[in-house]
């Protein structure tokens, strides 16, 4: 299990984790997945470790100032350099709308 979606800070109800997920095996043989957290619009991504464990961060959405949800149709390649894409909804985006594809290069 990579994440239960039970973080104490959103209550006895949790936060909704996994939804469209993205699962790739990089050329040493590790898993790799990128994720939407639907409560908070984040793209997390995690990493399997050599020998067991995750390392699980917050790619985009929680930047300061908001920069839009995101985490929407995501999508990864394994080339040498890993690339995401992810889908951008920033609805009260000021002067124009800023939804679109997003390609994050991850850790």
């Amino acid at each position: 299990m990579v994440e239960d979606g039970l973080e104490p800070m959103f209550g006895p109800d949790g936060h909704f984790i996994g939804a469209d997920p993205a699962l790739i095996t990089d050329a040493s043989g590790l898993v790799r997945i990128a994720y939407q957290d639907g409560t908070t619009g984040a793209l997390r991504y995690a990493r399997r470790q050599p020998g067991g464990g995750w390392v699980r961060i917050t790619l985009r959405g929680d930047e300061m100032p908001y920069m839009g949800s995101f985490g929407f149709y995501t999508d990864q390649i394994a080339t040498p350099t890993p690339l995401i894409s992810t889908y951008r909804y920033f609805l009260s985006a000021p002067n124009a709308p800023a939804n679109g594809v997003v390609v994050v290069t991850p850790p």
